[in-house]
């Protein structure tokens, strides 16, 4: 047995311990098991250079909102019983969750969502994370007949959905909507709505409003943006 690997079950053994008195504290002990199972089977490095509470800490956490939802005052409960700090553990969590506060939903990096799958009957709040399915949930809940007429002619024309047409081929998207509502002004508007999400799960600096417009002016320099994004954030590849 290599060395990293012995490492590895010495941590475990030793966050699992914890976590069998605040996870039952919470009511979620089933839940932190499968979490830090899973965590281990599809991160093992994540577990290198973080504190033993900042481990434990992220597991609990994790798995609250996995059981419960995306509720507040969860993460402020359990860095109270773990001592530690806020960034230290929304920094660790963030490697493979993301969280939809408006909407209540909790996205998962995809491979521990398969992961986790296996384990256990996952709520319907937990989706798979992917900017195609963030965007789509996003827009649904404010917008729904938008999004789903917009789909249909993306799909009828490319065979993609429009969100991912975006984002290999901006210049036909910039088409498709321009076909549908046929002045550049209202074309822009409904190009807002969709860069809305994509630039808070990329937390892309420039303004929705300025990525529509590069849109119908150079959308070369769009994909080459949405493509160093996505690179940069591995929960989203």
């Amino acid at each position: 047995m290599g060395d990293d690997v012995v490492w590895l079950a010495n941590v475990l053994a030793g966050v699992r311990s914890d976590l069998e008195v605040l996870c039952s504290r919470f009511g979620v002990l089933n839940v932190c098991g499968f979490v830090l199972e899973s965590v281990a089977e599809v991160f093992p490095t994540w577990f290198s250079g973080r504190r033993r509470r900042v481990l434990v800490a992220s597991i609990v956490y994790l798995s609250l909102l996995i059981a419960r939802g995306a509720r507040k005052g969860f993460l402020k409960q359990v860095l109270d019983l773990c001592g530690a700090s806020k960034p230290a553990v929304r920094d660790a969590v963030s490697r493979f969750a993301f969280v939809d506060w408006d909407a209540g939903f909790v996205y998962l990096d995809p491979n521990l969502y398969e992961s986790l799958s296996r384990k256990m009957r996952l709520p319907q709040h937990v989706k798979r994370y992917t900017i195609s399915d963030f965007v789509k949930n996003r827009i649904w809940s404010y917008a729904p007949g938008l999004y789903q007429h917009l789909e249909v002619v993306c799909m009828r024309n490319s065979k993609k959905d429009c969100v991912t047409l975006l984002f290999e081929n901006p210049d036909e998207f910039k088409n498709i909507l321009l076909s549908i509502y046929k002045t550049p002004l209202v074309a822009k508007l409904v190009a807002e709505k969709l860069f809305t999400p994509i630039a808070e799960a990329l937390q892309i600096a420039e303004s929705p409003q300025k990525l529509a417009e590069k849109l119908f002016t150079n959308p070369e320099d769009v994909a080459k943006l949405l493509k160093q994004m996505l690179n940069v954030k591995s929960i989203n590849k």
